[in-house]
């Protein structure tokens, strides 16, 4: 087995990932540079079924030009970690994605992510990957330090920067939406949606409204273990993962705490609802104008973190 092999493998694993990662190999790492053709046709499904499955369209956000070696790299370098030296001198030498304003680099991105993403979300992280070696995977793919979450200690900056240009791209928002609308074990991956979450909130309602939407029509099960989960937590000393919850739904409540601070009646949103006031707001951007938002739902949700949002704090925000 060679670090072509590996990759291969790393690859088909990343369609349909069951279970941590294939290892392997990283002998004749220069191959990676020079695929044979049987390598870039997998990288290419691998990509295509990476762009369908997070709902990129196609070509993979208005993006139609091809995607270079280097998610062969990250591949190989998943699948051979358990040489963490010479994983991590491979993922060094990833070169970085150059987002313009054009439509360059994207294709790149979703490449990436196809192997990144599925990677980052295995449980443990990238097979039990060395932490630093999790955090050059994580530098090397921007769209997965939007989706999952950005580099530590100092990604942040990065993973606003692909944030707010993914924004711009045909079906972005589309994306970041149904990334953002499923639960997370990770407490560092709700930290970061949450941050994602209050800056839609401020720059693009519509936006944060729809990610809850998802969570409700997509992945209400999944909330409730979670909020109860939290809720009974609380009843102690909180866990990260309970805390990183709550800041979740912080920015809906303030959303919430928005809207009724325009209308300035003092009165929730569901007496409003029943009222027939209504939002002169523009369709979409309010709470109220959700009608697929089940307010019996997500109201005992925000009360919750209404009773707690004194210790809370967005981190990079409020």
């Amino acid at each position: 087995m060679d670090a072509l092999t590996t990759a291969r493998r790393v690859l088909r694993w990343s369609a349909e990932p069951d279970g941590p990662p294939p290892t392997g190999t990283l002998t004749g790492l220069a191959a990676l540079g020079a695929p044979d053709p049987v390598t870039v046709h997998t990288l290419r499904w691998a990509t295509g079924a990476a762009s369908a499955r997070i709902g990129a369209g196609e070509p993979p956000l208005g993006d139609a030009g091809g995607a270079s070696p280097a998610a062969l790299m990250l591949a190989a370098a998943i699948g051979g970690r358990a040489q963490p030296e010479l994983s991590g001198r491979l993922l060094d030498a990833v070169p970085p994605v150059r987002l313009t304003r054009r439509d360059a680099g994207w294709a790149e991105c979703v490449a990436r992510h196809a192997v990144a993403g599925p990677a980052m979300s295995a449980e443990p992280p990238a097979g039990g990957a060395a932490p630093e070696l999790v955090e050059k995977l994580l530098t090397a793919s921007p769209l997965t330090m939007v989706l999952h979450r950005p580099a530590a200690p100092d990604g942040v900056a990065a993973g606003r920067n692909a944030l707010n240009r993914l924004l711009t791209r045909p079906g972005g928002a589309a994306v970041l939406v149904r990334a953002c609308a499923a639960p997370s074990a990770d407490a560092l991956v709700l930290r970061w949606r949450a941050q994602v979450l209050d800056q839609l909130r401020q720059e693009r309602p519509a936006v944060l409204l729809d990610v809850y939407v998802g969570a409700f029509l997509w992945h209400r099960s999944g909330w409730d273990a979670a909020v109860e989960a939290a809720r009974r937590d609380l009843t102690g000393r909180p866990s990260p993962h309970t805390v990183a919850v709550l800041l979740y739904w912080l920015p809906m409540l303030r959303a919430d705490d928005d809207e009724q601070r325009r209308h300035g009646l003092g009165l929730r949103i569901e007496e409003r609802i029943a009222s027939g006031s209504g939002d002169p707001a523009a369709p979409g951007t309010t709470i109220a104008g959700r009608i697929l938002l089940d307010r019996t739902w997500y109201r005992p949700v925000l009360d919750l973190v209404r009773r707690h949002r004194a210790s809370l704090t967005i981190p990079g925000g409020g």
